[in-house]
């Protein structure tokens, strides 16, 4: 969607809702089991209660046809953190898209299920069509709440000495910020350089990831050992043929057996390219060698990296899945 469509329907949206146009669906109109999302079934009435409550509007288009629909009744919109969200920073509402397509449309609605949050100043913030899971689902409803109160604050003006505090904070997360901002799933996902937003950053172990939107996200969250670059970013040509540790970059990053490596400038690239082999096994302990066979069978055996558990900031290798606690408990070497 352009800048200026979405423009287009931000001002239509303030027209629909702030002009007394009333849409009523009773079909829709759920009653709030203990602990459940508080479904509004007025347009109107929802629109002025977020706007006087300064919260969002979340406008959910349903069908009694659509599967996923469904899917997301009994999965995400039951989770705990889902129905914490809406009671505590949200007004939802529920519409049936058939009986209320002036405003599916309007809202530019192609497919269900649909989310919309709207800001109390009638703007769409966030949009999402088609099925989330509860978690993923969760991190769309927190990363666009995100978003509203940071563009407030920046509105805002706080005193000098206010900002002064801030700025050393600001500076180490600057500092922290991992893949200079770019999105690590789009780069292993779609091999493409992907800047992330602010609004969508997450801390992992002491570093700042940022995300293109909160799907990836969320992806990021399940599984985020297939995105963090090797051997801590650093640049692997340089630290085994060199003996010196340089950051890497992701414009220069590589991906070679499911792990992303990230090289300091396009000469150590083009040389990991020509050998991988030499470089792959930089944060290996033990050279990928699996610790469990040397210290009980005392076999040199070559482990499987993806069944490799965390040591001391070194991956170990093992040969067996069932090896990978035993791994854990076994002393190893860390010796290069």
């Amino acid at each position: 969607m352009t800048p200026r469509k979405s423009r287009s329907i931000g001002m239509g949206l303030v027209a629909l809702l702030g002009f007394g146009s009333v849409w009523l669906d009773g079909r829709v109109a759920e009653a709030a089991g203990p602990g459940g999302i508080e479904w509004r079934s007025d347009i109107q009435r929802a629109n002025a209660e977020a706007k006087a409550k300064h919260r969002l509007l979340w406008i959910q288009f349903t069908g009694s046809w659509c599967h996923f629909c469904t899917l997301m009744d009994r999965e995400s919109f039951i989770h705990p953190k889902v129905i914490g969200q809406s009671r505590e920073h949200f007004v939802p509402i529920k519409l049936q898209s058939d009986t209320n397509e002036e405003l599916a449309t309007q809202l530019g609605v192609a497919g269900l299920p649909a989310t919309i949050l709207v800001s109390p100043a009638g703007e769409i913030v966030a949009k999402h069509e088609g099925y989330l899971d509860p978690e993923t689902f969760h991190s769309f409803l927190e990363s666009a709440r995100a978003r509203v109160e940071q563009a407030s604050l920046a509105k805002g003006s706080a005193p000098a000495r206010e900002s002064k505090a801030a700025a050393p904070s600001a500076t180490r997360a600057e500092e922290s910020l991992a893949l200079a901002g770019f999105c690590p799933v789009s780069l292993v996902q779609e091999h493409r350089l992907v800047q992330g937003q602010h609004a969508l950053s997450l801390e992992h172990e002491g570093r700042v990831y940022r995300f293109a939107n909160p799907i990836v996200r969320g992806t990021f969250q399940r599984q985020p050992e297939r995105f963090i670059p090797v051997n801590s970013g650093r640049c692997p040509v340089h630290q085994v043929d060199r003996g010196n540790v340089k950051p890497g970059e992701a414009r220069f990053g590589i991906l070679f057996q499911g792990h992303l490596y990230l090289c300091a400038d396009e000469i150590s690239r083009a040389q990991f390219m020509k050998n991988p082999e030499r470089y792959c096994h930089v944060d290996l302990a033990d050279r990928g060698l699996c610790p469990h066979c040397w210290g009980h069978d005392f076999v040199l055996a070559k482990g499987q990296p993806h069944w490799s558990p965390v040591f001391d900031k070194l991956r170990v290798s093992t040969v067996e899945r069932e090896t990978r606690e035993a791994a854990r408990r076994t002393e190893i070497s860390t010796r290069r």
